[in-house]
C-alpha cells in the first residue's frame, strides 16, 4: 500500500486551475504495485517492469548489496541515460523512496500518459514535461547532475521530504533524523560558558540552571534518536528493465549494475529479475526468509 500511494503522490499534478486539464493529460500515471509471493511465479508478474526488493541487513559485515551482488558490471553504456540518486547521510533511512524514483524514472514502459495507450516517450520526459512532485525535483537538476547532485537536490527538496514524512509518521518507516540536530544543544553550552568566562557571573546566571539540565536532556535524546536512524534493519534496492537488460540501482552504491539481457517477449523482465534474487541474492543474506518484493507494472488502460 506504501509505495502505491508514494507513487500516486508523487506523480500527481500539481498544475494551477488554468493548466490543470491539459497537465492531467499529459501526467504519467501511476504504476500498479503488487507483492510478489513466490520466485517460481513470473507469470502473475509478467507484464512488471521494475521489482522494489527488500531484505534484511543485520548481523551483516556490509551495507547496501552483498559484496558479490555489488561487484556486478557498471552499467557504463546506460550512465548518461540515467539519474542515479545517492543516499546521502541526509536521506537517512529512505532507501525504499529511493528505489521506488529510481523505477519511476528508468524502467522501460512502466508509465503511460493518463489519456493515451503506450508511447514513444521516456518515463524521464514523460515526468519532466508535467507538473508532478518528480517533475519539479527534475526541474530542479542539472543537465548532466552526478549521483551525489541528485542525492542532495532530492534531500533538500522540501515537497518529497513532506510525503516521506507523512508516510514515516504513520510507522511505514523511521522519521529522518539529521546529524545537524546534534549541534544544536552544545552550542547552548558554549554559548553559557562563554557569557560566564567573559560577561561575568550575573550574565550567565540570567539563564536558568535548570535549563542546562534540560539542554543536557534534549542533547541525550537526540543522540539517541540519531543513533537509532542509523541502526537499520532492512534495505531497499531496484531492478528495472532498461533497453532489454536487467539494472540493478540501488542508491548505497556508486552508481546502476548492469545484470545482463533479459530479451524483449513478454515476461522476460520477471523470470530474469526473479532468478536474480533466487540465485544470487538470497544465498547471501543472513536471513533469506525475510525478504519482500514488490512488483511495479504500468497501469491498465
Amino acid at each position: 500500500v506504501i509505495f502505491q500511494e508514494l507513487a500516486e503522490e508523487l506523480l500527481r499534478s500539481h498544475a494551477d486551475a488554468e493548466r490543470s486539464d491539459a497537465d492531467r493529460k499529459n501526467s504519467p500515471s501511476a504504476p500498479q504495485v503488487t507483492e510478489v509471493f513466490s520466485l517460481d511465479d513470473a507469470d502473475a508478474i509478467e507484464n512488471s517492469s521494475a521489482l522494489l526488493v527488500c531484505f534484511d541487513v543485520r548481523r551483516s559485515s556490509w551495507f547496501g548489496l552483498p559484496p558479490a551482488v555489488s561487484a556486478a558490471h557498471n552499467a557504463e553504456m546506460l550512465t548518461d541515460e540515467i539519474y542515479f540518486v545517492r543516499q546521502i547521510a541526509r536521506l537517512d533511512a529512505a532507501c525504499g523512496i529511493v528505489a521506488l524514483v529510481h523505477a519511476l524514472l528508468h524502467a522501460d514502459g512502466l508509465l503511460r500518459e493518463q489519456d493515451k495507450g503506450k508511447n514513444a516517450l521516456s518515463n524521464v520526459d514523460m515526468i519532466r514535461r508535467s507538473s508532478c512532485l518528480l517533475g519539479q525535483w527534475l526541474a530542479g537538476l542539472q543537465q548532466n547532475a552526478t549521483s551525489l547532485q541528485c542525492g542532495r537536490t532530492l534531500a533538500a527538496d522540501a515537497s518529497i521530504l513532506a510525503v516521506y514524512k507523512k508516510h514515516a509518521a504513520k510507522g511505514q518507516s523511521r522519521m529522518p533524523v539529521s546529524p545537524w540536530m546534534l549541534l544544536g544543544v552544545p552550542l547552548i553550552l558554549v554559548t553559557w560558558e562563554a557569557s560566564r568566562r567573559f560577561l561575568g557571573e550575573s550574565v550567565a546566571n540570567f539563564l536558568p540552571k535548570w535549563s542546562l539540565h534540560a539542554a543536557m536532556l534534549v542533547l541525550l535524546l537526540s543522540l539517541l534518536a540519531y543513533l537509532r536512524s542509523r541502526w537499520l534493519t532492512c534495505h531497499f534496492v531496484c531492478l528495472a528493465v532498461k533497453h532489454e537488460r536487467v539494472v540493478l540501482l540501488d542508491g548505497t552504491q556508486s552508481g546502476p549494475k548492469d545484470l545482463g539481457s533479459c530479451g524483449r517477449e513478454k515476461g522476460a523482465f520477471a523470470r530474469s529479475a526473479l532468478a536474480f534474487v533466487r540465485k544470487s541474492l538470497l544465498p547471501a543474506l543472513a536471513k533469506p526468509e525475510t525478504c519482500a518484493i514488490m512488483a511495479l507494472s504500468p497501469e491498465t488502460p
